[in-house]
């Protein structure tokens, strides 16, 4: 990613910028990250003008693009980082379990783990079988709730791979989606 194109989406939001509701959020999120004061709706219609006309084509572009704006200091940036890789999570392979674990841990707050877990790390899981025990290595390394947050997006079936993840809950609770309604079932 260019600093041309991060400049692009900079000037936009500066543009955009609400000081009365940077303060409001920044105090909503304990002062742990700065705001541009800009809400998700209006974020995601000038994310869509920046990134009109570009596509990602690989997994480092993906986690290059992600990381730059991790970087950033206002926390819409991460949000933009969200939404790129969650639109392009067909990208993410076990190589990016690494870059996945560091978004969890660096500037990691409830807003951003759980997508990370189900869009990131879950979808990693669950394409890739494999990748059970590292799931496990996971949990004995303090990643406990980041995999509580995976479970929430998977079926009873897929968790029956991750040993440590079923036993690190006293219970699961998956939504299941019916057209009639949107129930919540209890596994374990």
């Amino acid at each position: 990613m260019s600093d041309y194109q991060i400049k692009d989406l900079t000037h936009l939001f500066r543009e955009n910028a609400h000081s009365e509701n940077a303060v409001r959020m920044a105090q909503y999120m304990k002062g742990h990250f700065p705001f541009f004061g800009i809400k998700s709706t209006l974020r995601r219609e000038l994310q869509r003008e920046w990134w009109r006309g570009q596509s990602i084509q690989s997994e480092p572009e993906l986690q290059s693009i992600i990381s730059v704006l991790w970087k950033l200091d206002e926390r819409e940036y991460q949000y933009v980082g969200l939404d790129l890789g969650k639109r392009n999570k067909k990208y993410f392979t076990p190589a990016s379990i690494p870059f996945i674990q560091k978004w969890v841990t660096t500037k990691s707050w409830w807003d951003t783990v759980g997508a990370i877990a189900s869009h990131f790390a879950g979808v990693v899981f669950f394409d890739y079988p494999e990748t059970a025990t590292i799931m496990d290595e996971l949990m004995d390394g303090g990643f406990r709730g980041c995999s509580s947050f995976t479970v929430l997006d998977y079926d009873y079936d897929v968790l029956q791979r991750f040993p440590k993840v079923r036993s690190s809950c006293t219970s699961i609770i998956i939504p299941t989606f019916r057209s009639d309604s949107t129930s919540l079932h209890r596994v374990v």
